[in-house]
């Protein structure tokens, strides 16, 4: 057991040497070419798992009742809370949907048409019961009924100037996804990221896209001013509709989102190319706006407790907490594009209890990594990562010599890493190492369990460790 700690680099790397597969960039292809590419938007991260995966037992855990079994509570230090904490951190992914800091007019206001970009709009967009299901994490970086109408400002000479909205990013963007509402009486929108003169502007930058069902099209002929890292946006439509557009700057930036009407500024060329080329000679009065989201990096924690990966996709049997249905087609209704990595906690205590048949289980996880590669993806070009890992199964089998039903945990292990092998996914043996510490005298039994099936503290804080180790090596 020399060499297992995870208290520096080459102890985490000892660690997954031992008890971790195909951790190589050839088995995460999304992140290598995200790296190569300079690819820092548009990421999606997806943690599934059942109880272990939503924290029961980790540190101050004081889960009396739930709001939810598919929602873990905000405020749980399990493995799944620290690693997105880390992650978070790490990449500086922005938590908090973006609105202006004063100016404008802010009114609620239901969505104006279909939704072509699924993902952006919290549950008011799909009228389903996911906030029962899903809680905070079907409203978490989205937009909402809520609104801001940029619009004129007049003044006591009666002149009227276009008013802006100045919103400080909390952490450096290279993309804004700015939600619209465009119609009628849509204005050309300026928009900018106001930075310190040190952040580089790469040339051809910025570009303006259209978010259609995860997909980023280029709008062919978008009026930007490269000098002053302007573009601008036509929220003009006939009739009312919801658009996605982004903003690409290139690299990030860090300073303030200016948005402020086009048309107006005689002194600014800008406003010439806007007032000819966009809808004849119109000019609209208004932009009306649900937010801006920097980036769109996500990383969420979809764990449900007391389920089986069948059930997950809803294979018409009940869970231990509710009935049948299709989870993870309500979940990746907030997924806004194809994930980039989806983390796996095999919730082989659930499958074991149920005596899942092998075949079921395997073909259930292949099912599922098959949904997560098909999430807005229709031509195929890309693909979701995975990595998978294993936690503790039952106290009593694995280290009391209680009997075991007919399909054993060790079965479901080995299904695992069949699987893994299969899609040359990565895998974490969690349960071989704390297996290993136990036999070796490395670690009281009772200090590994909060009960007779869920990690305490300590293990959820070792798992924590080994998957930010994995983690660092191959993002």
């Amino acid at each position: 057991m020399r060499g297992t700690g995870l208290g520096d680099s080459l102890g985490g790397l000892s660690f997954l040497r031992r008890y971790g597969s195909r951790l190589t960039a050839a088995a995460f292809p999304a992140l290598a070419a995200n790296r190569r590419q300079l690819r820092t938007s548009c990421r999606e991260i997806l943690l599934f798992g059942d109880s272990h995966g939503w924290g029961q037992g980790s540190a101050d855990y004081d889960g009396r009742a739930h709001y939810s079994t598919h929602m873990s509570f905000p405020y749980n230090k399990g493995f799944y809370a620290r690693l997105g904490a880390h992650v978070r951190d790490r990449l500086e992914f922005g938590t908090e949907l973006l609105f202006p800091e004063g100016g404008g007019e802010s009114m609620k206001l239901e969505l104006a048409g279909p939704v072509r970009a699924p993902g952006f709009y919290g549950p008011a967009a799909f009228l389903d019961r996911a906030r029962e299901h899903l809680g905070y994490l079907a409203e978490q970086h989205v937009f909402g009924s809520e609104v801001w109408t940029l619009g004129r400002v007049h003044g006591t000479d009666g002149e009227a100037t276009p008013a802006e909205f100045r919103i400080p990013l909390k952490s450096p963007a290279s993309m804004l996804f700015i939600g619209v509402v465009a119609d009628p009486d849509g204005a050309a929108l300026e928009v900018r990221i106001e930075a310190p003169y040190y952040y580089a502007a790469p040339s051809g930058y910025p570009k303006l896209f259209l978010v259609e069902g995860g997909t980023l099209t280029e709008a062919a002929e978008p009026v930007r001013n490269s000098g002053s890292g302007t573009i601008v946006i036509d929220t003009f439509a006939p009739e009312p509709q919801e658009r996605v557009y982004g903003v690409d700057f290139g690299m990030k930036r860090k300073g303030n989102v200016v948005l402020r009407l086009a048309g107006e500024r005689r002194e600014n060329e800008l406003c010439e190319h806007a007032a000819s080329g966009m809808s004849g000679e119109r000019r609209g009065s208004r932009a009306i706006l649900r937010g801006v989201i920097p980036d769109l990096n996500r990383v969420r924690n979809f764990s449900m407790g007391g389920h089986t990966v069948g059930q997950w996709l809803g294979d018409g049997t009940a869970s231990f907490n509710d009935g049948p249905y299709d989870h993870v087609d309500e979940l990746l209704r907030y997924v806004a594009f194809t994930p980039t990595l989806a983390v796996i906690q095999a919730p082989v205590v659930n499958e074991y209890l149920r005596q899942t048949p092998i075949r079921e289980f395997e073909a259930a996880l292949e099912a599922l990594v098959l949904r997560l590669n098909r999430h807005l993806n229709a031509d195929g070009s890309r693909r979701t990562d995975v990595l998978m890992f294993t936690t503790l199964g039952d106290r009593g089998i694995a280290f009391e010599g209680e009997p075991s039903l007919s399909i054993s945990y060790e079965d479901y292990y080995e299904a695992i890493r069949r699987f893994c092998t299969r899609g040359s996914f990565g895998l974490i043996e969690f349960h071989r190492f704390f297996e290993d510490a136990v036999r070796d005298e490395l670690v009281d039994v009772d200090l590994l369990f909060d009960d007779a099936i869920h990690p305490g503290p300590f293990a959820n804080e070792w798992i924590a460790q080994g998957l930010i180790a994995a983690f660092d090596l191959v993002w």
